[in-house]
C-alpha cells in the first residue's frame, strides 16, 4: 500500500513538472529583445518581438500577446513610413485573431491608435476643401 501510494505521489510530481516546464516564461526572449534595443538593432528586436507574439498565439497566452503586440506597434512606427495608417490595420489583423480578454484590450489600443492619428493629421482633414454641386 506504501509503495502505491509513494509510485502515485512520484508520478503525479513528475507529471506536474512536466507541465510546468512547457509553459515558456519568455524572459529570455525578452532579454534579446532588450539586447537589440540597446544596441539600436531596431528591426532585430522587432523580428524578435514577432516571434515572441507567434509563440503567445500558440500558447494562448492573452498577456504576451498583448504586450508583443505592443512593442510590435512600437518598432513598427520607427522602421516603417506612413506607420501609423499601417498599424490601424495590423490591430484590426490582431483583434480577429485574438480572443477574450486580449481582444478587448487590443480593441482599446486600436482605439488609441485611431486618436493618435486624428491628431496627427486634423490639419489635412480641416484643410480638405467642400465638393461644389454634391448629390447625395
Amino acid at each position: 500500500m506504501f509503495l502505491k501510494k509513494l509510485l502515485l505521489i512520484l508520478f503525479v510530481a513528475i507529471s506536474s513538472f512536466d507541465a510546468f516546464s512547457q509553459i515558456n516564461d519568455y524572459k529570455a526572449n525578452w532579454k534579446k529583445v532588450e539586447d537589440f534595443e540597446k544596441k539600436g538593432l531596431t528591426q532585430s528586436a522587432k523580428e524578435e518581438v514577432s516571434k515572441i507574439y507567434e509563440l503567445a498565439v500558440n500558447e494562448k497566452q492573452p498577456a504576451q500577446q498583448i504586450k508583443s503586440s505592443i512593442y510590435l506597434i512600437k518598432y513598427r512606427n520607427m522602421v516603417e513610413e506612413e506607420s501609423n495608417e499601417n498599424n490601424i490595420f495590423y490591430v484590426d489583423s490582431l483583434i480577429q485573431k485574438a480572443t477574450q480578454p486580449a481582444k478587448n484590450i487590443l480593441q482599446s489600443l486600436q482605439a488609441e491608435t485611431f486618436w493618435q492619428y486624428l491628431q496627427n493629421n486634423r490639419w489635412k482633414i480641416r484643410s480638405r476643401t467642400e465638393l461644389s454641386n454634391v448629390k447625395s
